[in-house]
C-alpha cells in the first residue's frame, strides 16, 4: 500500500509539481485493471517491436479473462488483419460490432468487415 506522502512524490515526479493530489488518485484498483495494464503494455510493446503474433497472443490471453471489453476484439481483429488471419479478424470484428455501444463504432466495423469478406472470396 502507498501512503499518501509516497503518492504525492509519485505524481510530482510524473506530472511535475503544480499537480494536485485528488480523491480518485485513492481509489483501490482491481486486480483485472491491473492485469489488463499490464497486458496492454506488452501488447504496445510488442506492436512497437513488430511482432504481431506477440502481440496477437497477448490480446488472446487479455480477451479470456475480459471479453466484455469491445475495445480489445477490435485491437485483436486489426492485428489479425495484418497478420493476414482474416478469418480470425472477421470473426473479432464481428465480436466487437456485437459489444460496442457506439452506432458509429460499429458502422466503421460493418463496412470493414464487409472489405474483410470480400477478400475472402
Amino acid at each position: 500500500i502507498v501512503s499518501p506522502a509516497d503518492l504525492r512524490r509519485l505524481l510530482t515526479a510524473v506530472s511535475g509539481a503544480e499537480a494536485n493530489l485528488l480523491p480518485e488518485h485513492y481509489e483501490p484498483v482491481p486486480d483485472r485493471a491491473i492485469l489488463l495494464r499490464l497486458q496492454n503494455n506488452i501488447v504496445m510493446r510488442r506492436l512497437r517491436q513488430g511482432d504481431l503474433e506477440a502481440a496477437a497472443r497477448a490480446l488472446d490471453s487479455m480477451l479470456i479473462f475480459a471479453p466484455d471489453r469491445p475495445a480489445l476484439w477490435r485491437e485483436s481483429a486489426l492485428v489479425q488483419a495484418r497478420l493476414e488471419n482474416l478469418g480470425a479478424a472477421i470473426a473479432a470484428l464481428e465480436h466487437f460490432a456485437r459489444l460496442t455501444p457506439s452506432a458509429g463504432e460499429k458502422h466503421e466495423a460493418l463496412a470493414l468487415l464487409q472489405s474483410w469478406k470480400g477478400r475472402l472470396n
